[in-house]
């Protein structure tokens, strides 16, 4: 019996927390009852259905949040089922939505959504027995039987792997499902290492821009520049008068760019739907505090760099020139 060797584990000190359930592959579709179905194909995503008695342990083990409510905990009742955030983006399901459910016996019902749930990876669909056995009518919840455990394992990520590998092995064991592996094969190095890339190249384009713009702004203001050293201004005082203002521009651009920044990134990531996968977009403060604290050192670079550009500007032959 499988389920005794796992509290055999539990007692062991392998494995921390044991909630017996059932799951079992569905589908789920926007319900499209108010609209016409002639010449309607009918939009449906896969989902796992995980159908559990033990609603307070099920709240130990998964952490269900509300992504309509601050992220606050939310419980699993009776009331209806929780579906995961990456099933309900991909169908625009919004919580109170009437969606249908189909089980794995392609037994279809009603039901509306009580709440969306953040979950990045993944597409569950949470139900309570009672729940399941008022909407499938003629599968009595008492005859579902449970065909999965979900566990809590102790020790590291390491421990937990060789846990899981171990237990895929041991006879009545169809498949395991380790979020541990799943969390290391999504840590995504490769993308981190291209968008690291993205970054410097960024930052390298930024810088060129700025020095650009000086460089224009210094050989088309060479009169006024020469003006003011005929006048009797200072070298200093000519490089602030310069500078001042393409430290403004800056400024505003860094107080335009990051919002803006913010709202790309979003619907870039938004066009990035992909089935049991949730890209979240979340940027730290300290995100945009280096990207401005950044910009504003190019700024000054270019300002250190334009420098001498300036101090070879010659007033008498500057003043003499046609414009």
């Amino acid at each position: 019996n499988m389920k005794k060797s796992v509290e055999q584990d539990k007692a062991n000190n392998k494995v921390e927390t044991i909630l017996p359930a059932y799951v079992g592959s569905g589908e789920i579709s926007k319900n499209q009852s108010n609209k016409s179905h002639s010449h309607h194909v009918e939009d449906a995503e896969n989902v796992q259905l995980i159908v559990v008695k033990d609603t307070k342990t099920l709240s130990h083990l998964v952490n269900l949040q509300d992504v309509n409510n601050n992220l606050q905990t939310i419980k699993l009742t009776d009331e209806g089922p929780l579906l995961s955030q990456s099933a309900a983006a991909s169908l625009d399901i919004t919580r109170g939505s009437e969606i249908n459910v189909t089980n794995t016996s392609f037994k279809r019902a009603k039901v509306k959504v009580k709440a969306i749930v953040r979950n990045l990876i993944g597409s569950n669909i949470y139900m309570t027995e009672r729940c399941y056995e008022r909407l499938f009518n003629g599968e009595n919840s008492k005859l579902l039987k449970h065909n999965a455990l979900i566990l809590r394992l102790r020790g590291g990520d390491n421990n937990k792997i060789k846990y899981a590998d171990n237990v895929s092995e041991r006879d009545g064991v169809l498949a395991v499902m380790n979020i541990t592996r799943m969390k290391h094969a999504f840590s995504f190095d490769l993308m981190n290492a291209v968008v690291a890339l993205i970054v410097t190249l960024a930052a390298g384009l930024a810088l060129a821009v700025l020095f650009t713009l000086a460089s224009t702004n210094i050989s088309e203001r060479t009169r006024e520049m020469a003006t003011l050293k005929v006048l009797g201004f200072y070298r200093r005082e000519v490089h602030s008068y310069v500078h001042k203002e393409m430290l403004t521009l800056t400024v505003i651009g860094i107080a335009v760019g990051l919002p803006l920044g913010r709202l790309i990134a979003g619907l870039l990531t938004s066009a990035l739907r992909m089935p049991s996968l949730y890209f979240e977009v979340e940027v730290a403060p300290l995100s945009y505090c280096i990207a401005g604290v950044a910009t504003l050192i190019f700024a000054l670079i270019v300002q250190w760099a334009t420098n001498p550009a300036l101090d070879r500007i010659d007033p008498v032959s500057s003043l003499k020139s046609v414009e």
